[in-house]
Formats: structure tokens, sequence, C-alpha cells
């Protein structure tokens, strides 16, 4: 019985750890060039924070949560898009939910990284916009 309690909590504990983005940039690379109107979100992968999952949501609507190097393509509208990220449960507790909010047009995609800074004695996500060859250049480290 013991063991069995054990292995349910160890389940538990480790599928809090996966998101639901892909780490795999072969995933994403055909959108890159293929696709428009897209909004690519990448979780930089650094040791701060990596037990939580960073919910992500466009325009209101939850699309990934992320954890550490993962990565999420969204569907972004012509026009003004808000892209708001947080950290859900316990880990979010005293945590920022920045937002974002950009115009995009209808042949273009914009790009993204998250993360966590950590300065003394607190810690705040980050959302930052990038060009596409920066976001390149840091998915495929």
């Amino acid at each position: 019985m013991r063991k069995l309690c054990l292995i349910i909590i160890s389940l538990l504990l480790l599928y809090g750890c996966a998101g639901t983005g892909t780490k795999s940039y072969s995933d994403v690379a055909h959108s890159i060039d293929e696709g428009i109107k897209k909004v690519f979100i990448y979780r930089d992968d650094g040791y701060v924070g990596s037990a939580v999952l960073m919910q992500v949501r466009l325009n209101g609507t939850e699309i990934a949560k992320l954890g550490v190097g993962e990565m999420v393509i969204g569907d972004g509208a012509v026009g003004m898009n808000t892209l708001e990220v947080e950290i859900g449960g316990l880990g979010g507790i005293g945590m920022n939910t920045p937002t974002v909010t950009f115009d995009l047009a209808d042949d273009q995609n914009r790009y993204f990284i998250l993360n966590i800074k950590v300065k003394f004695l607190t810690s705040k996500i980050q959302i930052m916009e990038t060009l596409k060859s920066a976001w390149q250049t840091q998915v495929k480290e």
C-alpha cells in the first residue's frame, strides 16, 4: 500500500512539470516560413522556475501551459492582439501576470520569449518580443 501511494504521488508531481508545448524545433519550423498571422512563443530554458508551468493566453484563450524549453504557435488576428502569461497554483503566489498588446498585420508573424527574472527576494515573469532570427537562435540552442 505504501508503494502504491508513493507511485501515485510521484506521478502527480511529475505530471505537473510536463507542459502542453513542444520542445522540438522541427515541429514548428515549417510554420515559420509558411504561416502568416502566427504568434510564436518560447519559454526560456533557464533553471529558475523550472518546476512551474506558464499559462499562456492569446486574445483571452489559453493556448498552452509551457514548461521549461517549450514553445507554442498561436493564431493571431489582424489588428490588436493580447498575450498574457501567468503561473498558476502555489508557484504563482506573488508573481506578476504580464500582458503585452501588439498589432499584427495580415502578412506578418510575431515572436516572443518568456522567462523569469530573479531579483533579491522577488521574481517576475518577462515577455520579450524579438526578431525571427533571434527567436530561432534561442530555440535552437
